[in-house]
């Protein structure tokens, strides 16, 4: 069985976004139609750039070019939602109200079920004795500072938004490498890179530390985030990135 795998496709990041993708989109259906033996798309995050309604449309077009299971995470984007006049002449921040990340987990829920895309926190997906587990990630960049509290609501439950999204990435990731699915191959998918390569998120939640828990369980691991094109194996687990970036999607094809 083969697989399509991309990333970070950062709908509506400019004004040529959309054509562009929907170009890279119908390129990806033209290789399923021409090969039955991929039975399966992944998608690890970042579908849309910095707006809600960016996901809808990108979702929409996934599934109206693509005939096979279609599974997702989301990146950090995904929960990105900026307006005109968010930030000043400086960038600060104007305290403009966001809508709360509990409504956007749930509106998501609703385009993931109209499109009947699979998002892989919401439950595995099992094909051929092949099992596919994913949750969305990490969060709370230091090292890099990252701008996602500055488009997002900054709290959430009394707390921050950043802290709150890392110590739920962190229940989830406890979910996923504690999940005693039985299958032959074991597939792990996630948006965030723990790579011990990737130096610059050496002060990330996802740091180097969690990959070997994750390589010790899984046959493959599906990343997104760095726009780097990664194809290794460490500890008998292939761990893959497409590598999209801005307005230059990809996608990579493998056999498992």
């Amino acid at each position: 069985m083969k697989i399509i795998l991309t990333t970070d496709l950062h709908e509506g990041f400019d004004n040529k976004t959309n054509r562009i993708n929907s170009k890279f989109i119908t390129k990806m259906s033209e290789e399923i139609k021409k090969d039955a033996d991929i039975k399966v798309m992944v998608v690890t995050g970042d579908l849309a750039s910095h707006k809600q309604r960016q996901l809808p449309r990108v979702l929409k077009m996934l599934r109206t070019k693509i005939n096979i299971p279609i599974l997702v995470v989301r990146g950090n984007h995904d929960l990105w939602d900026t307006q005109k006049g968010d930030f000043g002449q400086k960038g600060q921040w104007l305290n403009k109200p966001k809508p709360s990340i509990k409504s956007i987990y749930k509106q998501h829920e609703q385009w993931f079920h109209d499109n009947d895309i699979r998002h892989l926190e919401s439950g595995n997906f099992e094909i051929n004795d092949i099992v596919f587990i994913g949750w969305d990630g990490w969060y709370h960049s230091l090292n890099p500072p990252t701008n996602d509290e500055f488009r997002m609501t900054p709290y959430t439950e009394g707390i921050r938004t950043t802290e709150w999204l890392t110590y739920r990435a962190e229940r989830e990731f406890n979910r996923v490498i504690f999940d005693q699915t039985d299958a032959k191959i074991r597939i792990a998918v996630t948006h965030h890179s723990p790579l011990p390569s990737e130096w610059q998120y050496k002060d990330h939640a996802a740091n180097p530390k969690f990959l070997q828990q994750i390589t010790c369980r899984f046959n493959y691991f599906l990343i997104g985030h760095t726009h780097q094109e990664t194809d290794m194996i460490i500890d008998d687990c292939r761990i893959i990135n497409a590598g999209s970036d801005y307005n230059a999607p990809k996608y990579k094809i493998f056999e498992v």
